[in-house]
């Protein structure tokens, strides 16, 4: 094993811990310390189960968060095609969201994802009252 290899098992290492941390923080009571486990797990392009509950969380920040979260979580490369199918759903049933940061958030992480079962749904919310889900 070379010396890049060890390198990048150890970072890999790494982040497979900050991922276990930042899964675990989601079910912190703050909800800034849970919006802000979300966004890291998508910076770390978490896999995305413990996001997928988040999405149903009380908070609204903490519902974007995850929502956004989702489009960057690895689903995106996911050889399982009914993980990627669960992960459009929800974000699909997030664009109903009363709060329209989360319904946004969902919008870009299905264009993200490249969803284009989602088209017809997403189509239909430029008819949208708010400005915000429009754009």
């Amino acid at each position: 094993m070379t010396t890049d290899d060890t390198l990048a098992d150890e970072r890999e290492a790494r982040r497979q811990q900050e991922i276990a941390r930042s899964a675990l923080s989601l079910q912190a009571r703050d909800p800034r310390v849970r919006e802000a486990a979300a966004r890291r797990l998508g910076d770390l392009r978490a896999p995305p189960a413990p996001l997928l509950t988040a999405l149903h969380d009380p908070n609204s920040f903490v519902r974007a968060a995850a929502a956004h979260a989702l489009g960057l979580s690895d689903v995106s490369g996911a050889s399982d095609e009914g993980l990627r199918s669960e992960v459009i759903e929800q974000l699909l049933a997030a664009i109903d969201d009363q709060n329209d940061y989360v319904c946004e958030a969902a919008l870009g992480s299905l264009g993200l994802l490249n969803a284009q079962e989602a088209r017809d749904q997403v189509l239909e919310c430029l008819n949208d009252e708010s400005e915000r889900v429009v754009r």
